[in-house]
């Protein structure tokens, strides 16, 4: 493990970072199926890394429904499709998504690096949960010299889902670009009559600053939606559960960012 100045740290084997499938981990860091950024899954503040425990200890227990059910404010019955770097995960694999790589490849032909959304849960006959999650620091907003091709790339194309008025009016500055970028690869993702929604996931102590961050760029009552989460509310909700997962409890409990507690929810 090294220090670094910030204060956090790396750890020399990206693997200890994860307490949760790791030989698929393992096959991501060998190359055996693709993900980006893999020289950054042994930062202590990789989302990528908390985002996989988290979720796949969510699966694990049983728990996606409910979490579905929470983010979407409907009713599941059925198990979502853990996706999880862009890939399916199931206990011993991770597979292609088709019809997520179609949408991608609509929205961004040629890119060398393409979107990788952190989360997604597709919930059968229904349509997709998508989730930005982010650790250390709330969503970023559109960087001024990107704008005006940004809202060519992921505005132009999603003229029922985006107000592009508003988006213009809002500026760079205002707009929280990975995130309306989801939203415009759930458009593009949707099938029939499949609905989605796009959430902002933060620490409890940044839930202020993502609050109601698509209300204005995004078409009201469209077949895409958006909301805000915190990693708490999953840390309370597996609290809940019958028999709940004492590991995702223990390392939500023991996460830290910069050295100190990540999340607020006691020791």
């Amino acid at each position: 493990m090294s220090l670094r100045v910030s204060p956090t740290y790396v750890l020399d084997d990206p693997l200890e970072n994860f307490i949760v499938g790791r030989d698929l981990v393992s096959q991501a860091l060998n190359g055996q199926w693709q993900k980006a950024e893999t020289h950054r899954l042994g930062y202590e503040n990789s989302e990528d890394a908390v985002s996989w425990n988290v979720f796949r200890l969510l699966q694990e227990a049983g728990l996606l429904t409910a979490v579905a059910s929470a983010l979407t404010e409907e009713s599941f019955t059925v198990e979502p499709d853990l996706i999880l770097w862009g890939h399916r995960v199931t206990q011993n694999a991770a597979h292609d998504v088709p019809e997520l790589q179609v949408a991608l490849d609509t929205l961004e032909h040629g890119y060398a690096q393409q979107t990788e959304p952190d989360v997604i849960l597709r919930v059968p006959g229904w349509g997709w949960v998508f989730i930005e999650a982010k650790l250390a620091s709330p969503s970023p907003k559109v960087e001024k010299h990107k704008f005006d091709s940004w809202v060519k790339r992921y505005i132009d194309p999603s003229p029922t889902v985006f107000d592009k008025e508003a988006v213009l009016a809002a500026g760079h500055a205002n707009v929280h670009g990975q995130l309306a970028r989801n939203v415009a690869v759930a458009s593009s993702a949707l099938i029939g009559g499949e609905r989605a929604v796009v959430v902002a996931l933060v620490r409890k102590k940044d839930m202020p600053k993502v609050d109601g961050w698509g209300a204005s760029i995004v078409v009201s009552h469209g077949p895409v939606t958006t909301s805000s989460a915190s990693w708490e509310d999953f840390y309370v909700l597996a609290q809940a559960a019958a028999e709940p997962p004492s590991s995702l409890l223990e390392f939500m409990r023991g996460k830290s960012v910069g050295l100190r507690q990540a999340f607020d929810v006691g020791q």
